[in-house]
């Protein structure tokens, strides 16, 4: 009598352990107060110890202990199973085999910010009891699986929670391999209990399983590529959409006042600029400076046709300013044509090695009398226009409106149209310029901050006070021949190209398209979140066998398959991929997998696996200690559609898990390591428990 009370309850682990392995019995209503029982309250502990790693609120013992009916324990069991705090205890265990961390690891161990989403998708799967079977589908290849979603690309950052070196002088293809050869070592050990890694350099003698094979389950993962997405909590997605909607009705007012000019006023305001045009030219002067210096050693060269030319040191970065006395004029906009020169890489205009520029900021200030002597007032810049932008209509566009918008890591650049005139026209906000009673300096300086020597090279200012808007010369080509049509001649298409062109120069609109970009900049910004994850690569790279372990020395070219000790594979198509691996590991015919998912649960709630350690099912680690109990809790565990927290229910609503921990003298001579579990084990809780049984008792 494993029990040892006189009660007649008999243990299933009794001294002839396999005849009495085939059910898990649960205790009779009186054996609550048998001897080899904890006691109410401590039994309530130890079970919330177990599945939540915290300890249960007082009211919770006191309500347990007063409770009488015979299912009161199972009570407890089910509001446990259901509390969030059983993901979290659960999942860290699942946490500690997928190797997560939240940095890289190595010397400069950078951090992975957005790491915490899978270890949310871990807590939520394990709360939701998600199937194992699915649960392991999905973090091996939830981005091959049928119906993908972000959950399911989530769960495939299992295998990007590998050690990654980012320091400078490593070789990539090196840190790959070592990747590789950690998902497929893990692989082998977290579902299937083996230590594959011994034939990752040669094949032994005696183990069955051949270094062909380690590198046939290493192609299934050579075959993957790593991505980061977008992954927005539920949180952050709800929110972005509530201010998203507020910040709609926001705009709205400035959207129909941008519609309703649109529709009016700006085919008036066209007419008076086209008639104003025909009554005043625009004229632009190229004004003399009394100085012209560049912030590095470099020369500014004055040029016979009043443009400059930068000689000498070409620095990484630099700043050229000129100041103009234009006395009590009062200038509406710049022009700054850039020109290409035989001095200049592939004829310029820039100094960079392949003739390009960045201009980052166009900044323009006065100030009266003579220069130093007072301080410079800015002049705001109203809006900005290019005959040519380098890589217009995408995200890393040069547009000139970047010439003003303080970033020093962007601006207006012409690679594509190297060695061609180019020009940029500035118009200023008059407001910002004093007014025309006294005499003024005008100090206009060109920026060029974003490095590698992308520097102006060929350049002239001009300026002019003409009624705005201006217009850009060398835009306004194919304008001019409109324009020199009569307008009851003009087609459709001249008029509908008129009207964009006078569209981008218009002040009325583009004080109102300013007021509504100031709104839309200052609106919600889209969550940043992402996810680690992984995807199928669309050209895998050959997978051959590593000579000695070696990644430099490729042996036989393999492809990916399985075990031959193990069932074979079923595969949809030619090649095999992660989801027929995923799939091979869950099939009914698999003898692995289960067994060990099912050990690990055991070791959490007894200290110890039926096999152990866990990780080695293979020839060198220790059999199971009741080979029959561990086959069929592997069975219940499919029959049970693979549910992590019923197998729980199973064991902990057992008569040996709630046997009492303490020891009997009879015992340490018939079995003095517990193998047989008379009793419970005792162990210590770990330290991630520790830490938060310190944080909840204060």
């Amino acid at each position: 009598d494993a029990g040892g009370d006189g009660t007649g309850h008999r243990g299933f682990l009794g001294s002839r352990p396999t005849r009495s392995l085939h059910s898990l019995r649960k205790p009779s209503l009186t054996s609550r107060n048998a001897c080899f029982y904890q006691m109410p309250q401590y039994r309530a502990i130890a079970l919330s110890l177990d599945l939540l790693g915290l300890l249960p609120a007082p009211d919770d013992v006191t309500e347990f202990v007063a409770d009488d009916r015979p299912d009161a324990y199972e009570r407890v069991v089910d509001r446990l199973l259901a509390s969030p705090h059983f993901g979290e205890r659960w999942g860290r265990h699942w946490l500690d085999l997928a190797r997560y961390a939240d940095s890289d690891g190595y010397e400069k161990d950078l951090p992975r910010p957005f790491a915490y989403r899978y270890r949310d998708w871990v807590i939520g799967a394990f709360n939701a009891d998600l199937p194992f079977d699915q649960f392991t589908v999905e973090q091996l290849a939830g981005d091959l699986a049928p119906n993908t979603g972000l959950d399911q690309r989530l769960a495939t950052g299992f295998h990007r929670q590998t050690l990654t070196n980012r320091e400078g002088g490593i070789d990539p293809r090196e840190d790959r391999d070592k990747q590789l050869v950690d998902r497929t070592n893990t692989t082998g050990a977290v579902w299937m209990g083996l230590t594959l890694g011994c034939a990752q350099c040669h094949t032994h003698k005696y183990d069955p399983i051949s270094q062909r094979e380690y590198y046939q389950l290493y192609a299934f993962f050579n075959a993957a590529q790593e991505q980061e997405i977008p992954a927005a909590t539920e949180w952050e997605a709800q929110r972005y959409a509530a201010l998203q909607a507020a910040h709609t009705v926001r705009r709205q007012p400035l959207v129909d006042a941008i519609n309703a000019y649109r529709a009016t006023m700006l085919p008036q305001q066209l007419a008076a600029w086209e008639q104003r045009l025909k009554d005043e030219p625009i004229a632009w002067t190229s004004w003399e400076s009394t100085e012209a210096r560049a912030e590095s050693p470099a020369e500014l060269r004055r040029q016979p046709d009043g443009s400059w030319l930068a000689a000498g040191v070409v620095p990484d970065v630099d700043a050229y300013t000129f100041t103009f006395p234009i006395g009590r004029q009062r200038p509406t906009g710049l022009l700054l044509e850039m020109l290409p020169h035989a001095e200049l890489p592939n004829q310029g205009p820039g100094r960079a090695p392949n003739g390009n520029y960045v201009l980052t900021e166009v900044k323009v200030a006065w100030q009266t009398g003579e220069p130093g002597k007072s301080k410079p007032q800015s002049v705001r810049i109203a809006s900005a226009q290019a005959d040519y932008v380098q890589n217009a209509g995408t995200p890393k566009a040069f547009t000139p409106e970047k010439t003003f918008d303080n970033d020093p890591k962007t601006g207006w650049a012409v690679g594509g149209a190297i060695g061609q005139p180019h020009a940029l026209l500035v118009e200023l906000d008059g407001n910002t310029l004093p007014p025309a009673d006294q005499d003024v300096v005008l100090s206009v300086t060109l920026e060029q901050r974003y490095g590698g020597q992308h520097l102006l090279g060929s350049f002239r200012l001009l300026t002019t006070t003409a009624a705005r808007p201006l217009t850009l010369p060398q835009a306004a080509d194919h304008i001019a021949d409109i324009l020199a049509i009569s307008p009851d001649q003009r087609t459709d298409a001249h008029r509908e190209q008129l009207l964009h062109y006078y569209a981008a120069i218009d002040p009325g609109l583009l004080d109102l398209t300013t007021k509504l970009k100031a709104v839309d900049d200052a609106g919600p910004r889209p969550p940043i979140t992402k996810g680690m994850v992984f995807a199928q690569s669309d050209q895998p790279p050959a997978t051959h066998i590593h000579q000695r372990g070696d990644f430099l020395s490729p042996g036989m070219a393999v492809e990916p398959a399985v075990l031959e000790i193990l069932n074979p594979l079923e595969s949809s198509s030619a090649t095999p991929n992660r989801l027929d691996l995923a799939r091979w590991l869950v099939s009914e015919a698999h003898p692995l997998t289960r067994r060990v998912a099912v050990n690990r649960i055991w070791q959490q709630l007894f200290g110890r696996g039926i096999v152990d350690p866990p990780d080695d099912f293979g020839l060198r680690g220790a059999p199971p200690t009741h080979r029959e109990l561990l086959d069929w809790l592997s069975v219940e565990f499919a029959t049970r559609n693979w549910s992590v927290k019923e197998l729980i229910r199973l064991i902990v609503t057992s008569e040996t898990y709630q046997r009492s921990s303490a020891g009997r003298p009879e015992l340490a001579e018939i079995d003095p390591k517990n193998l047989w579990l008379a009793r419970q084990n005792r162990f210590r809780l770990t330290g991630e428990i520790l830490r938060d049984l310190t944080l909840q008792v204060s």
